[in-house]
């Protein structure tokens, strides 16, 4: 792979796909795995996909999956799936038990979900009882975002 031999001590990591570039969950899957190989030296994680029609709970639930088992050195999360109109509870809930269950060392979180109509009250109750029982002891910074 042209990564590990060009970047072999990455440990933060930016991609921003912009509006409406269509990423579908095979997409951010085979993503995900290219960086396989730097998961576990990341300290910074920074991933925006907004608009993004083809990602459902499916990619989700692998980034979650990814999360809980390769990516327990981050200390820095951001991730955006604003307008994301493809995601719903169950990937929100997947997505939320990975971050607050598995992630001990992160110090700041911002998740924004804006304008995902299928994330409802429920969820976000979900995602408060997850944080109540958090072992995120190291958070200083928290920014949610579900407007709309």
């Amino acid at each position: 792979m042209i990564l590990r031999k060009h970047f072999p001590t990455l440990q933060s990591l930016t991609l921003d796909f912009g509006w409406g570039l269509e990423i579908s969950d095979n997409g951010l899957i085979n993503l995900i795995e290219g960086f396989s190989p730097y998961l576990t030296k990341l300290t910074r994680l920074s991933l925006s996909f907004p608009e993004c029609k083809g990602i459902t709970d499916k990619g989700i639930g692998f980034l979650a999956t990814k999360l809980s088992k390769q990516m327990f050195n981050l200390n820095n999360l951001a991730l955006n799936f604003s307008k994301c109109p493809r995601i719903s509870q169950k990937g929100f809930k997947d997505l939320s038990s990975a971050i607050t269950r598995k992630l001990f060392k992160l110090e700041h979180l911002e998740l924004n979900f804006s304008h995902v109509v299928k994330i409802e009250e429920k969820g976000l109750c979900t995602l408060g009882t997850y944080f109540g029982h958090s072992y995120l002891k190291n958070l200083k910074s928290l920014s949610l975002g579900f407007s709309g």
